[in-house]
């Protein structure tokens, strides 16, 4: 079967003929993951604010709706040190860093984005930032 939009019908037959009445529903077969298109995933940096924020609008494609699991660490710290798996359907993320605790020769903040469509395939694309305090 091709992916796309289906319909299936089933009905009951018992031992003496008797048929139930015929029930139908719907269905999506989907059978690949989102697709990376090439862009990157766009970083800032806003000192000011003490503020990262990753955008990755036209990062992912698919013929499906897609929700986003996110996370973001310090290169230095380990997997989800700042957000560990904050699911979304935005496309974009902001996060106030403690800037006090940062090294004056900056840090590198990366964000790792899943890209799920409503079966479950996923794709990740990864983005890194760059912050001096």
């Amino acid at each position: 079967m091709m992916d796309g939009k289906y319909t299936v019908s089933v009905t009951g037959i018992n031992e003496v003929k008797m048929y139930s009445q015929k029930t139908s529903d719907n269905f999506d077969l989907v059978t690949v993951p989102p697709s990376l298109t090439g862009s990157p995933i766009k970083t800032k940096w806003v000192k000011a604010t003490s503020t990262a924020t990753a955008s990755w609008e036209n990062v992912f494609a698919s013929n499906d709706p897609l929700y986003y699991e996110v996370s973001a660490r310090l290169s230095e710290g380990g997997e989800g040190d700042l957000v560990q798996w904050q699911e979304t359907v935005d496309t974009k993320i902001e996060i106030v860093l403690d800037t006090k605790e940062m090294t004056t020769a900056g840090v590198t903040v990366r964000f790792s984005v899943t890209a799920i469509s409503h079966v479950g395939l996923f794709t990740i694309a990864h983005g890194d930032l760059f912050v001096i305090p």
